[in-house]
This record gives C-alpha cells, structure tokens and sequence, in this order.
C-alpha cells in the first residue's frame, strides 16, 4: 500500500519521521457529512529513507500490505465471526431464540475482548514504513 507524506524530521542517515494525511470518509470534508468528525487525520511514522529525502519533501511511503490487511480482519471480522457461532452454536443447543440472541451478544462482547487481548500482544509487531520516493 502507497500513501504520499510530507518529512517532517530526520532521525538519522537512514530513517525519517514522516506525517501521513488520512483520509476521512466523508472525503476529507468532514463539515460536509454535518457532524463533528473525531477522526485523527495526520499520523506520524518513522520510515526508513533509502532514498535520502529531506525535511519538507513530499514523499511516497509503502507500508506491508498484508499487516495492514491482517489488522483489519482481526477488527473486523473477529468479533462478527464469534457473534455468529454463538448465536449458531446456541439454537443448535435447543435454546429458545431470545436466550440464542443473549448468547451471541455475549459472544459478540467476548470477540472484541480478544480482539483487543490479541491487538496489545501484536503491537509489538509494527507496521514498517519504507520511502520508496520523492514527489
């Protein structure tokens, strides 16, 4: 995955910090979804510079795709898939349905305290960052 961002400071002779521009969902525009938007538009990462960019260049960073891809699966798709095996797991019990829908909100609840639990122990595993030119 490519992003531009702009070098912000070099660390050393061969990594750079550098501020990536979110886009938003509203478009970059978020009076014109007419609500407040929360979301953190700039994100700075520290990526290595083989390309010897220097502070203000508008560069274009890449960062692994299927760490990116891999985080929001375990986001996503986590917490739903233990939802729905709940709910299966608890009308094939013989449950009535109210006490299936009860289970799979528990279920749900469970998927998103293991989708944290395992996010922290990944966090160790960062996504790296790599310059790969300038603008």
């Amino acid at each position: 995955m490519t992003q531009t961002a702009i070098v912000k400071k070099i660390l050393d002779k061969e990594t750079a910090l550098v501020e990536v521009e979110r886009k938003t969902a509203c478009g970059g525009e978020c009076s014109s979804c007419g609500g407040t938007c929360s979301f953190k538009n700039k994100l700075s990462v520290v990526a290595s510079n083989g390309v010897c960019a220097a502070v203000g260049d508008s560069v274009v960073i890449e960062s692994e795709s299927v760490k990116i891809i891999g985080a929001a699966a375990l986001v996503y798709l986590m917490p739903i898939i233990v939802f729905l095996f709940g709910y299966f797991i608890a009308s094939a019990l013989g449950m009535t349905e109210t006490a299936s829908i009860a289970v799979s909100v528990l279920s749900l609840a469970a998927g998103m305290i293991m989708t944290v639990v395992i996010s922290r122990i990944k966090k160790k595993k960062t996504i790296s960052f790599s310059i790969i030119g300038i603008e």
